[in-house]
């Protein structure tokens, strides 16, 4: 008996964006081997899944995909089942109108052009062994049909949307408003998420079916699963590849920033347990005793202290080449899969946060005082880093269309995705406004991540970083993953590449998050750097231009409107010019 392969592939066109095709390679003299396929074989475990991943702080949310084709070849005349509309008769030739799936040998394409690829799972499973009865194979073969993706409600698209938003822009949320002043931070806080709100909409609005005659509202064109395919239909190759390099420089700053963000969380849960197992490493500023890195000096003590302990355990020099150990071995798996059953610590990690800072609020009281304070200001010239950092936090667009795909009432879609926009930024605002009215020290002094600053009997600040620590250590492998297989399949258009491809590529940026760590660890800067860049693109200029080409086609095209619309894109360049305006710290 021929041996036989099961091999399970992404989508091939983007219209099939929720959809799986499930394709078995056999002999026709195999018939006989394949009773009871289906019940010693998973299908639904196998099911591939794809990540959408809508802004470089966010957290993952994997979907489960169904399973729409199943195809056999290598007999004359194979049977085509369409899960949609029901099994064809048997030995019927397929409807040349039905997409096809694809054939074995080549390699499934990856999710078109967002942001995040469709990744998809290509498994090879060996038949040969099962040796079955064919009654029971034709059976089982044409009667099987897998349910269709569940539809969702109003509230678990609203937490989707939220969860996949909230990230490390939480961590800076004090630091920007710093920069802003309390007053111009709540101002722009609001400003920009009503706009983005408006971005996404538009996003939903250019990606839905045909408008009927007399709605105004929707504009006459094909219906998008991704929004990559809208910016390719209406604004051409060019631009759509210019997309997909703007994507990856967004996934290389969230790579970077997270890798900041870890060496810092192990640096404090190092120091802690030095701290506790010698009882050496803390210095007394200002009534607190607050876990410092000793290689430098604490501003204002005028106190410099150098261990041998703190010689191989530094925050900048020694601590981010030490996450090479735990972070490259696992990123150099080829399907990291496994990291999205993770998923939900996105959202524990979020209560974490806002219940830190409540607790330290608690401890803290109200500071302030204008007098004692001067750095207390409503308004600062500085107010480009809360721009570019929340163009970051409220950034979606690449993502809403998965997420609402499924969606039970699409009529609601825009109502939900509004109340999810309100939810996040009532979160950065909480944490923003409540942890810089109540810092006990100057507020020009508040880091660009708030966590930096633990005491030795600050329990819950330490908690607080393991849990951080464990999460971005599962969500990095998949951001990396996303990265690589984005660049090797659009840039380079290597759909298959093998393991030495991975160990490379991983090398090259490790390397990269690695330096940066060591040597230029503003995170806030690169996440308000990075966040206008990727802003520029896809929060205000392709959503506009992609509008405004629609409404062109369908002969709607305004004044008013292209007035309106090019303000937006003229406010995204002088959001990313402001980033190199301001100083880089």
């Amino acid at each position: 008996m021929t041996p036989s392969t099961l091999t399970m592939a992404g989508p091939d066109t983007p219209h099939q964006g929720n959809l799986i095709c499930l394709q078995i390679i056999f002999s026709s003299s195999d018939m006989a081997t394949f009773d009871g396929l289906i019940n010693n074989y998973n299908l639904l475990d196998s099911t591939a899944t794809f990540s959408p991943v809508a802004t470089v702080s966010g957290t993952l949310d994997a979907a489960r995909r169904s399973i729409r084709f199943l195809t056999f070849s290598g007999s004359p005349r194979g049977p085509t089942t369409d899960l949609d509309n029901g099994p064809s008769p048997p030995y019927q030739e397929q409807d040349p109108r039905e997409p096809q799936p694809s054939v074995q040998g080549e390699e499934p394409q990856v999710g078109a052009h967002s942001l995040v690829p469709r990744g998809s799972i290509r498994r090879n499973i060996d038949l040969g062994t099962s040796v079955l009865s064919k009654t029971n194979t034709e059976k089982q073969l044409f009667t099987l049909e897998e349910d269709k993706p569940k539809k969702q409600g109003s509230l678990v698209t609203i937490f989707a949307i939220w969860n996949t938003m909230m990230g490390s822009s939480l961590l800076i949320m004090p630091w920007a408003i710093a920069q802003a002043g309390y007053v111009l931070g709540i101002g722009l806080t609001i400003f920009l998420g009503c706009l983005s709100y408006y971005t996404c909409g538009l996003v939903l609005k250019t990606s839905e079916k045909d408008g009927e005659s007399g709605d105004e509202e929707k504009v006459v064109k094909p219906e998008f699963s991704d929004f990559g395919d809208a910016i390719e239909y209406f604004l051409g190759r060019r631009l759509s590849l210019f997309g997909i390099i703007i994507s990856l420089l967004t996934f290389l700053g969230a790579l970077v920033a997270y890798w900041i963000f870890m060496s810092r969380f192990l640096f404090n849960v190092g120091n802690v347990i030095h701290h506790y197992a010698w009882d050496n490493n803390q210095t007394t500023i200002n009534h607190r005793q607050i876990l410092e890195n000793l290689d430098d000096e604490p501003p204002g003590t005028g106190v410099k202290s150098v261990s041998s302990f703190h010689r191989y355990w530094s925050a900048e020099y020694t601590v981010p080449a030490y996450l090479i150990l735990i972070l490259y071995p696992i990123s150099c798996m080829k399907e990291p899969t496994v990291f999205t059953k993770f998923n939900a610590l996105g959202v524990g990690s979020v209560l974490i946060l806002i219940g830190y800072v409540i607790y330290r609020a608690a401890l803290w009281g109200v500071n302030m005082d204008h007098f004692k304070d001067p750095s207390i200001v409503g308004f600062n010239t500085k107010f480009p880093a809360i721009t570019g950092s929340l163009s970051m936090g409220f950034f979606i667009h690449n993502g809403i269309l998965p997420i609402t795909a499924h969606h039970a009432k699409p009529a609601n879609k825009k109502r939900d995705l509004g109340i999810a926009y309100l939810l996040v930024a009532l979160t950065y605002l909480t944490i923003g406004i409540i942890y810089y009215i109540t810092y006990p020290d100057r507020k020009d002094g508040i880091p660009d991540n708030f966590l930096r600053l633990v005491t030795k009997d600050d329990i819950y600040g330490i908690i607080s970083s393991v849990f951080l620590l464990f999460q971005m250590v599962t969500v990095y492998p998949l951001l990396l993953f996303m990265f690589r297989n984005q660049f090797m399949t659009k840039i380079l258009h290597i759909a298959n590449y093998r393991y030495a491809w991975i160990f490379v590529l991983n090398a090259v940026v490790v390397l990269i998050c690695v330096l940066l760590a060591m040597f230029w660890p503003r995170v806030g800067a690169l996440i308000r750097i990075v966040g206008a860049i990727s802003g520029f693109v896809y929060n205000y200029t392709f959503p506009c231009l992609v509008y405004l080409a629609a409404l062109r086609a369908s002969g709607r095209l305004t004044k008013f409107n292209l007035l309106i619309h090019s303000a937006i894109v003229v406010f995204g360049v002088l959001n990313l010019i402001g980033q190199f305006v301001i100083p880089l710290d």
